[in-house]
């Protein structure tokens, strides 16, 4: 599998702790599998969900896989994003009506939904498109 840049989706009351987790802290619930798959379709219907913890999206340039896993009460979010563009964009379209928060794991940080994408997605794009081009070894 292409590697990713991952971001995980919270929800809660208040953005989750990134940078300080307490001792056994545990994300809010988000609700069970099937309202989180539709509550991400009902604002992402291009969602094609290949089984009930895995849907699969292509955006303008990049694709997400979004991971609910098989723990039922969800508690958090895996996306796996893939190509270039502006994935972000795509997020916005059912985090923020969710009431989520995007937190970008190559950094640690929570990602603003009304900022443009972060420096650490530029990053992960320019290391990605070195690796696939770069010749391979004999």
């Amino acid at each position: 599998m292409a590697m990713s840049w991952d971001v995980s989706i919270f929800g809660g009351k208040e953005p989750p702790p990134v940078h300080n987790w307490p001792p056994g802290w545990q994300p809010e619930v988000i609700g069970s599998g099937e309202e989180v798959r539709q509550r991400i379709s009902a604002y992402l219907p291009e969602v094609h969900w290949q089984d009930p913890t895995r849907g699969a999206y292509l955006g303008d340039g990049f694709s997400f896989e979004i991971d609910i896993g098989d723990s039922d009460p969800v508690r958090d979010i895996c996306v796996h994003v893939r190509g270039g563009g502006d994935p972000v964009a795509d997020l916005r379209r059912f985090v923020v009506p969710n009431g989520w928060y995007m937190a970008d794991w190559s950094t640690g940080d929570l990602i603003d939904p009304n900022e443009p994408p972060p420096a650490s997605w530029a990053r992960w794009q320019a290391f990605s498109d070195k690796i696939r081009n770069e010749p391979s070894g004999s």
